[in-house]
């Protein structure tokens, strides 16, 4: 019969296994800024109206998006802000290879 402390490392043991095993896979699945502008441009082509609107997006897409974003790269995941414009800012967590839009900052204040 096993101890209660024996069980309690076996235990502790397998907890930080699974942890690693779950930080290696966030950090493997981190998301680049390419990937990112890749996922905003077809955002903006999804949500474009005209094939006009659509091919200026594939044509200046990349060197817009790639100086108006900016990342804070935590390992785990990525923060994205885009800066549209002195008034508009687009925040986007990256996390598994997914990007979750958290907020849009319009005019001095933060829209949910």
């Amino acid at each position: 019969m096993k101890k209660k402390g024996e069980k309690f490392v076996k235990n502790k043991t397998n907890f930080l296994i699974i942890l690693i095993f779950l930080v290696i896979i966030l950090v493997i699945t981190n998301p680049t800024k390419a990937e990112y502008i890749e996922w905003v441009k077809q955002q903006v082509a999804v949500s474009s109206n005209t094939d006009f609107e659509r091919a200026i997006v594939y044509l200046i897409g990349n060197s817009l998006l790639d100086s108006t974003t900016f990342t804070q790269n935590f390992v785990i995941f990525t923060l994205f802000k885009t800066d549209i414009d002195e008034s508009h800012s687009y925040v986007t967590i990256g996390i598994l290879k997914n990007f979750i839009p958290i907020n849009v900052f319009s005019y001095g204040k933060w829209i949910f």
